[in-house]
């Protein structure tokens, strides 16, 4: 008998290519005001402009760093480049210290559709740090038809539920589906983490989910 996995979940990692850039923009503009002014999250100990109190990314000035790695990865996946496609990211960071969490989640979001969400790892310590845990898709379904409880008695295809990528660097993009849920889990070293998170969207210029660019 052969076994066949059918629809497998894309993951994409690459180096950011401006990597050195962004992480000077972070330590010059964004890490001294979290120096002073310490997390402002209210639950999960992250200083972050997702939450009110933090400076705010350039959302223009981001789209050029990464501009490259969206293009990179649209051409790895096939779409024709004589398409005047839009590209729609959007942008917030995330500095991590000892206890920060966050909770599981997806990024499917509306009204325009967010295809790919990413993870740009700024500092991060392979040593000291753990990168963002996974979800499998078919978490709901398998539970749902797991033949007992006992996780002792199921083969692995029952308990292959959640993974951390162990391989993550420093410099790391990881880009991964909107829908697939993660969640980061809590911190145990001292040293912050520094990671930039984004949405992103690709647009046909010509179809009903044209935004104007302005």
């Amino acid at each position: 008998m052969k076994r066949f996995d059918l629809f497998p979940t894309p993951i994409f990692v690459t180096k950011a290519s401006m990597h050195n850039e962004i992480r000077k923009h972070i330590d010059d503009t964004i890490k001294p005001v979290y120096e002073k002014q310490g997390y402002n999250s209210p639950v999960c100990r992250v200083f972050s402009d997702y939450f009110d109190g933090a400076p705010t990314l350039d959302q223009k000035l981001f789209t050029d760093y990464y501009r490259q790695d969206f293009n990179n990865l649209f051409n790895n996946l096939g779409f024709d480049t004589s398409v005047s496609w839009m590209i729609r990211p959007y942008f917030w960071y995330n500095i991590t210290g000892k206890g920060g969490w966050q909770e599981e989640h997806n990024h499917i979001s509306g009204p325009m559709p967010i295809m790919f969400s990413a993870i740009h790892y700024v500092e991060f310590d392979k040593d000291e740090h753990k990168a963002v845990e996974f979800y499998n898709p078919h978490e709901q379904i398998l539970r749902a038809t797991a033949p007992t409880e006992n996780k002792d008695k199921l083969p692995p295809y029952y308990k292959e539920l959640a993974t951390v990528p162990t391989f993550i660097e420093e410099g790391d993009l990881i880009i991964f589906p909107s829908y697939l849920r993660h969640a980061v889990n809590p911190q145990q070293s001292e040293k912050i983490r520094v990671s930039i998170a984004m949405n992103i969207g690709l647009y046909d210029r010509e179809s009903l989910f044209y935004v104007n660019e302005n």
